[in-house]
């Protein structure tokens, strides 16, 4: 017994050992990265935010950290340029993620951060594949996460840093653990989102009625209690900042170019219906998203997967602005649709599987070789449109397949 202890022990730290090395190197290449490509860094603004507060005691608010943010990059090695809506319009909730980093000086710090944004996409493709219930092999998991890891929304998020993979991964996590019928920690981790209400809302609108349907209250009162605490603490420690963050998106809102939505861009092809195509689109859409929440009541096993994935890919389309990040909504239901290829097919299935893959992850890049520049925002009809619409006709196409074929034993869902 002593020696198989060791054996174990010694096989831990090793892998501990390897982990810690790969995030070393994962860091340093991320520095090299930085100081060769031009990008948009969305994260020298919270960084500033948080430091001039810590340190010195200036509202994270206050017009002056703009400046500070762009003295920051101009003092660093890194090819960064600030982004576009140079300001901070992250409620103080959020900006709590970015305090220990603001601690930290600019350049390893935001080093850091990327290899936080990688790993954080990594373990999204690995929690997606553990919800979609796709039985593979090792090395195929492997090869999955990391093609999905490396194509161009993720590298773009990576590079830019941005906030809205971290809240993904939450959100993910929580659907994740009610599964596993871990309540009081979903619920905690899903209130962890509540200063992303945009991006959280219509899932965790699902989440409450299906919570309510199944009488499982430990997952809402851990969500309420958790939102609850976090707002109360950072009320705490700047009581003025709601107000502080209403007068800036105030002032967003009044910009007029904040709201954009994928089915505006697609209604905008075409010039002379434009108009009444973005209603009739946002309606066809809300009415489909509505009927989703009532029919999750009490649903369960794969039903409840289906539906939660086509929530998930609706939020897409339904997206206040065009964020490359959010095309990860999409990737649950693109593993859904792959799963039943395979599992329907056969070999012949997992061929397609590999190919449309193979074709996704280079496509991605395809679709913008010609202009690819991380110094701004990606708006590509292909991949806003384009990509969240093939999902979808595969969401509806293995409808039945998901919803009305008995179960397989042994099936994960």
């Amino acid at each position: 017994m002593k020696k198989r202890y060791r054996r174990t022990a010694v096989s831990q730290y090793l892998i501990i050992a390897l982990a810690l090395i790969f995030i070393f190197c994962l860091v340093y290449f991320s520095t090299k990265v930085m100081t060769s490509i031009p990008f948009e860094d969305d994260f020298v603004i919270p960084w500033t935010a948080g430091r001039s507060w810590l340190l010195e005691g200036i509202n994270p608010y206050d017009p002056a950290v703009v400046g500070r943010a762009e003295d920051t990059i101009s003092k660093s090695d890194y090819l960064a340029d600030l982004p576009v809506s140079a300001m901070l319009f992250h409620p103080l909730i959020n900006l709590i993620f970015y305090l220990p980093f603001s601690l930290i000086p600019y350049e390893i710090s935001r080093a850091i951060w990327i290899t936080f944004i990688t790993i954080s996409i990594a373990v999204i493709c690995y929690i997606s594949l553990m919800l979609s219930g796709w039985q593979v092999s090792a090395i195929e998991k492997v090869g999955i996460i990391l093609l999905f890891t490396f194509w161009m929304p993720s590298i773009h998020s990576i590079l830019s840093g941005y906030f809205t993979p971290i809240m993904i991964l939450l959100i993910f996590l929580g659907i994740y653990l009610i599964l596993k019928e871990q309540d009081n920690t979903a619920g905690f981790v899903l209130s962890l989102t509540i200063g992303s209400l945009p991006i959280s809302l219509i899932i965790t609108i699902a989440i409450i009625i299906w919570s309510i349907s199944h009488r499982r209250w430990s997952i809402l009162i851990s969500y309420f209690y958790g939102g609850a605490f976090l707002i109360i603490v950072s009320l705490l420690l700047l009581p003025t900042w709601p107000l502080d963050w209403l007068h800036i998106l105030i002032n967003i809102i009044e910009n007029g170019d904040w709201l954009q939505t994928p089915l505006m861009l697609l209604a905008s092809l075409l010039p002379g219906i434009e108009n009444f195509l973005m209603i009739f689109l946002h309606s066809v859409v809300l009415i489909y998203l509505v009927i989703l929440w009532i029919t999750i009541w009490k649903k369960t096993g794969r039903v409840l997967i289906w539906k939660t994935f086509m929530v998930l890919l609706l939020s897409v389309f339904l997206s206040l602005q065009l964020t490359i990040s959010g095309l990860f909504f999409v990737m649950p239901a693109a593993l859904l649709v792959f799963r039943f290829w395979c599992e329907r097919w056969g070999w012949a299935g997992k061929i397609l599987t590999w190919v449309s893959i193979t074709t996704l992850v280079v496509g991605t890049w395809l679709s913008l070789y010609t202009e690819i520049n991380f110094s701004k925002e990606i708006t590509s009809p292909m991949l806003f449109i384009g990509l969240p619409m093939l999902v979808l006709i595969g969401m509806i196409w293995i409808r039945w397949w998901a919803l009305e074929i008995p179960r397989i034993p042994n099936q994960f869902s």
